[in-house]
């Protein structure tokens, strides 16, 4: 496994597993339900450990009352 690489979800670079980290977070929906989104960057680029967090896997639908008057 010492050839392991992943694919850094902020840069787009491919990288040995050593040098990848996951950023974990719980997003929940309208209906209750909970889903986890997991976010891959390069523990060793500060720009992408900060990008992480900008990128989203899944956004909320809008709330349907919202912008009604």
């Amino acid at each position: 496994m010492r050839d392991l690489t992943w694919r850094c979800h902020v840069c787009g670079d491919e990288r040995p597993d050593e040098r990848i980290s996951v950023f974990s977070r719980k997003k929940e929906m309208p209906s209750g339900m909970v889903l986890k989104e997991n976010v891959r960057y390069c523990n060793d680029r500060p720009a992408c450990e900060v990008g992480a967090h900008d990128v989203h896997w899944v956004s909320a639908p809008e709330d349907p009352q919202e912008g009604t008057a």
